[in-house]
Parts: C-alpha cells; structure tokens; sequence
C-alpha cells in the first residue's frame, strides 16, 4: 500500500449480506474515486477462493491497496480489529455489495470538515426489484430514533425518511440524522476508535448511532452523494449462503 502521500480517507470493503460482487465493487472504487484520496482495505472475511482471485485480478497494479485476511468472522469484528490500523482522518466502511457513483467522495469529506462531523454519509439507492416502476429509489435518507412506551414496555423505533422516493424528489440539503447503516459510511476515524462496536450481525447501526447520540456527535447524510446497494436476495450466488446465514 502507498503510505507515501497522506490521503484523508482509507476506504474498507467488507461483506455483509453476501460473498459475490467484490471485483465489481473494487472497480467502481476505482473508476469513480481519486486515487489521491484514499487508501483501500479489502477484508477478507471467509470469501470463496473464487470470489478472492477476481479481486485480486482487480487490485493488480493498485499500490494504493491491500487485502486483510481476518479468516470466518463476523463484519463487526473485523471493524474493532482494522480500526486501530488506520491512521486517516476518516474512515469509510463500503459494503461489497454496495457501488459507488462518480462524485461521491468530496462531498462527504467535505462535510466531514465543515461540520465536524463524527459520521457522514452518501444518500443509499436501491436497485430495482423491490418495487417496480423505477430503476432506482431511495433505500436510506436519514433516520429518526424515538423510544416508544407499550405496557410499560420502551421500545426503540427506527423511523427512516423518504423511503421508496424516487431520487430526485430527495433534499438536496445536507441534513443531520440519527443512525446510519453500513452499506456506506464514513467516520471520523479518532470518534470510530473511542466506540464501544456491539457485537452484532443486525441493528449494530442503531447502537452506534444511540452512543453518538448520547455524547453529542453529530451525523450526517450528505445529498451530493450517492451509492447504490443491490439489495435483492434473488442476485445471491448459492455459495453466499453460506456467509450470510
């Protein structure tokens, strides 16, 4: 990896609902991100020998990245364990199935700056397959957390704004929120490594955005920023199965 030039980000991909789809996820690193500003890690979490050599076969040449290999562990430990590697500013966790767009990094470092800012970012886009009729909509805006009382009973709410709304019916504005979720997102990498990361495989998002909330960090979804999470089950490989259940 090249640690001659100081970059502000270093960019980790990690699996999270599947195996397939690296290659194709380290390409659009690369054909829409400044190799100037960040570093990249590849966490290699129990993938297929398969699945690894098209990866390789994509970083050939890269001397800006490399390859973790943390063997069969869930995507929460590897996060504890990588953090305390990166000594960039800003640390952005990229599902494998998720695919950046042209333009997306600047806006959120941007931000990340300008607000001081502990978490950032891009608007998330789904593929079509969960409703018809457009070929994107809107899967993460921002989120709203409120504890309700049943019974006596306090519940924890997850209320996300604009779901399902077709892209350019978002704010534009960058708006401050609650909670995140880890298709793609940045951190403030000093803030990421004072958490207490839950070991969990769900909601671990939710936790997180409750501990930040709790010392007055502020989050943030930047709208000049997108990405796109393939999140239809039925583009699943059958090797995927084995990580994901």
């Amino acid at each position: 990896m090249d640690k001659q030039t100081p970059k502000p980000v270093t960019i980790v991909i990690s699996p999270r609902d599947r195996y397939t789809g690296l290659e194709q996820c380290i390409t659009k690193v690369y054909e829409h991100t400044d190799a100037s500003l960040f570093n990249l890690i590849v966490l290699n979490l129990g993938y297929p020998d398969s699945v690894m050599r098209l990866a390789q076969a994509a970083l050939k040449g890269r001397n800006n990245a490399s390859i973790v290999d943390y063997g069969f562990i869930i995507p929460i430990e590897a996060m504890e364990k990588i953090r305390h590697d990166i000594d960039t500013k800003y640390t952005v966790f990229l599902d494998n199935d998720s695919r950046v767009t042209a333009g997306w990094l600047p806006p959120i470092i941007e931000t990340g700056d300008a607000k001081n800012a502990a978490v950032i970012y891009p608007v998330t886009l789904e593929s079509s397959g969960v409703d018809e009729g457009a070929d994107l909509r809107n899967h993460l805006f921002t989120t709203e957390l409120r504890v309700v009382d049943v019974d006596n009973k306090p519940y924890l709410i997850e209320e996300k704004t604009y779901r399902r709304t077709l892209p350019d019916e978002l704010p534009q504005e960058v708006t401050e929120s609650q909670a995140f979720e880890l298709h793609c997102v940045m951190f403030n990498t000093d803030v990421l490594k004072s958490l207490e990361l839950p070991h969990m495989t769900i909601r671990e998002h939710l936790d997180i955005g409750m501990q930040l909330k709790n010392r007055g960090l502020k989050l943030y979804v930047d709208p000049r920023s997108h990405i796109i999470f393939d999140n239809l089950g039925t583009r699943a490989s059958l090797s995927d199965l084995k990580y994901f259940n």
